[in-house]
């Protein structure tokens, strides 16, 4: 599950099952606390929707996550922020976005996670981009980037502490 990378280079896990993927979601959950923006990007069927599941499960959501493929947005309330799942899927242009009434950047206690949210990237110039890919049947690939001099620092952060964990976990 773990592949080498460092704060320059993309963060990069395989998941080989659902319960790999729900830790890499919780901790991806942490990166985000309390408040970030993360797109989702891949092919139909390579876990975004899985991945966004997971985070919302860590969470403590314990009820179905459905993508929002037609109803645009799903809003689930945790206390004390607010989470919005969306899928741009079936938008056409940034302008279709005026209707959704989407956070503000930098909105506090908010998590906003996209599938297929290329086009917000105008929006939301501070984001985290989760590129997902099948590699076999159950086995998927995360990769992580950063856009954005804040949230790259915390990513810093965030890996720094990770990398320890990891090496804890292994010693």
């Amino acid at each position: 599950m773990n592949e080498k990378d460092s704060i320059t280079s993309p963060w990069i896990r395989t998941s080989y099952n659902l319960e790999q993927t729900q830790k890499l979601a919780s901790t991806l959950v942490e990166l985000l606390l309390p408040s970030g923006v993360m797109l989702f990007s891949g092919d139909l069927g390579t876990g975004k929707t899985t991945m966004i599941q997971a985070m919302l499960w860590h969470l403590g959501y314990k009820e179905s996550v459905k993508s929002p493929t037609f109803d645009l947005v799903h809003i689930y309330e945790f206390h004390p922020f607010r989470v919005y799942h969306v899928d741009l899927y079936r938008l056409d242009s940034p302008e279709e976005l005026a209707v959704l009434d989407l956070p503000a950047p930098g909105e506090e206690n908010t998590l906003l996670l996209v599938e297929w949210g290329e086009m917000l990237t105008t929006f939301y110039p501070e984001y985290f981009q989760l590129t997902c890919e099948a590699c076999g049947d159950t086995c998927r690939r995360f990769t992580l980037e950063t856009h954005g001099e804040t949230l790259q620092q915390r990513y810093g952060t965030w890996q720094a502490r990770h990398s320890m964990s990891d090496k804890e976990r292994n010693s």
